[in-house]
């Protein structure tokens, strides 16, 4: 069982890319993603313990070995660390669109359900007149048909940090009675058109990383 602290997590292939250079419209997404608990309405009750048993990853935007996580001492708290998650106009095809597939293991007690609630990203764009960026973050259940989204649309001009809340576009309570993975699907998308427009991005503090804030909403079983 995976206990607190900072860990590398295997990847589920070996996904290969290189960092996309300083260049025309990118995104950043060195990302964190925090998966904490929280009752679904402030009335509500939620199990007395959660524990992430297992995190693995694979993709364009989180090569083997770019990806860290650190757990709470109580085990409900996951943050996913990814170094190497950036799109840009600056290459080719590949360079324009990364992702991440992550699938995340959950243990808590039996008679409880839960789903994922709001989505919070914060980044840092740099997009010309005319360049659109896309951010999209989707989950499902192991074995589980029905997928839930969130998306992010930006035009440039943009140049700077942005914040912003979505709500999934579908509310999919977990199983009752089992455990099924929840599996969490994000890229980002850079296009620039006919615009044909430049930009320059740098990471030079923390200020400029890329965060995603998982709400877990919980409900008691029937």
């Amino acid at each position: 069982m995976a206990r607190s602290g900072v860990r590398s997590f295997p990847s589920l292939t070996a996904a290969s890319a290189s960092a996309a250079s300083a260049a025309a419209a990118a995104f950043l997404l060195l990302s964190m993603i925090h998966v904490s608990v929280s009752g679904e309405t402030a009335t509500l009750p939620w199990p007395e313990y959660v524990q992430i048993d297992s995190v693995s990853y694979a993709g364009s935007g989180c090569p083997p070995g770019s990806s860290e996580y650190v757990l709470s001492s109580n085990m409900s708290t996951l943050t996913l660390i990814f170094s190497n998650f950036t799109a840009s106009t600056d290459g080719g095809i590949q360079e324009r669109r990364k992702n991440c597939q992550l699938s995340v293991g959950l243990t808590f007690p039996l008679g409880w359900s839960y789903s994922v609630g709001n989505i919070t990203s914060r980044g840092f764009a740099a997009l010309d007149a005319g360049v659109r960026g896309l951010h999209r973050t989707s989950f499902y259940y192991s074995g589980m048909p029905g997928t839930a989204h969130a998306t992010l649309n930006m035009t440039g001009p943009f140049d700077g940090n942005y914040e912003v809340t979505d709500t999934l576009d579908a509310v999919m309570y977990s199983p009752c009675g089992t455990f099924r993975n929840l599996n969490l699907n994000t890229e980002v998308r850079v296009d620039d058109g006919v615009s044909n427009g430049q930009g320059i991005m740098t990471v030079d503090s923390t200020d400029l990383r890329f965060r995603l804030i998982f709400t877990i909403m919980w409900k008691k079983c029937d």
